[in-house]
Parts: C-alpha cells; sequence; structure tokens
C-alpha cells in the first residue's frame, strides 16, 4: 500500500474497521487540489472545457419564412420559402400549403434547394383570396426533427 493511502471500509454495524481490507481505498487528497478538480468540472460542465466551448447542437431551424409568418398579402404568391440555419436531410423533409377547407393548394413539389441545403421550398397553384397554412417537418443532419405550421393570407383584389 501507497504511504498516504487509508483503508476506508464498514463493518456491518456501519463503523470504520481499519483491519478489514474490502479494496476499497480513499486517498489522503490535500484540499487545494479539491478546489482545482472542482474548478475544473464546473468549467467544464458549463462548456468551457479544453478547447474552448462546446458545440451547438445542429438542430435545423428556420430563420424566415416568405411569405412572412401572418401575413397578408394583396397579390398571391407563386411559392412559399422557408430558409433553415441548419443543414437537413432533404428525403426526410416536406412542406405543404393548405387551404381554410384542409385542401392542398401546392403543386405538391416540396422539396430542399438543390443549390441551397438550408432553402426548404414549395411551388403554389393559383391562389385566391382567404387563409393559408403552411405545414413543414424537417429532419436535421443530427437526426432531430423539426416541425411547425404558420399562416398568411391573400386578400381580395381591389
Amino acid at each position: 500500500m501507497n504511504p498516504g493511502t487509508k483503508i476506508l471500509t464498514t463493518t456491518g454495524s456501519g463503523q470504520s474497521d481499519p483491519e478489514y481490507d474490502s479494496g476499497v481505498t480513499r486517498h489522503n487528497v490535500p484540499p487545494w487540489r479539491q478546489v482545482i478538480w472542482l474548478i475544473c468540472m464546473l468549467a467544464i460542465a458549463l462548456g468551457g472545457g479544453v478547447g474552448g466551448p462546446l458545440p451547438a447542437a445542429a438542430h435545423a431551424l428556420p430563420e424566415r419564412f416568405y411569405p412572412q409568418r401572418d401575413s397578408t398579402l394583396g397579390a398571391a404568391p407563386t411559392e412559399v420559402r422557408i430558409v433553415l440555419d441548419g443543414d437537413v436531410e432533404p428525403a426526410f423533409s416536406a412542406i405543404q400549403v393548405t387551404n381554410a377547407a384542409g385542401q392542398r393548394v401546392d403543386k405538391g413539389n416540396g422539396r430542399i434547394d438543390e443549390r441551397n441545403r438550408r432553402l426548404l421550398r414549395v411551388g403554389l397553384g393559383a391562389l385566391g383570396p382567404g387563409v393559408y397554412r403552411v405545414t413543414w417537418r424537417i429532419l436535421a443532419i443530427d437526426g432531430h426533427w423539426t416541425e411547425g405550421a404558420y399562416v398568411f393570407t391573400v386578400k381580395p383584389s381591389e
């Protein structure tokens, strides 16, 4: 046994028994080392470990919507676009647009743009005045699903 090492064991009564060696050891660690260890563990837990802060999760979330959420438009859009803040899996990402009756009004061509992997888009048919709901679902490259919905309104022409 190393000098400065104590055997920490207990008997059935909960009393310490230095004669009984259970193989569990407790080292006498100076208090200043315990403080340094605690500071290091806190730094790692708070993201300031070796090498700087830990990277943020790569969840892809919407940054911008076209048309904007809850907007009222004077003319019907020909496309809906959602700009994302992270890369997504194109095969598992979808977008659709429905009217107030729940009928699809998009062209069924919802996709991630080939040139911009952070742009989800779908073409629209001719829209009349009314409220339209955009529903989207994406799979980020980190494996996390994100989904949501918003509405926009096309007002009657004057």
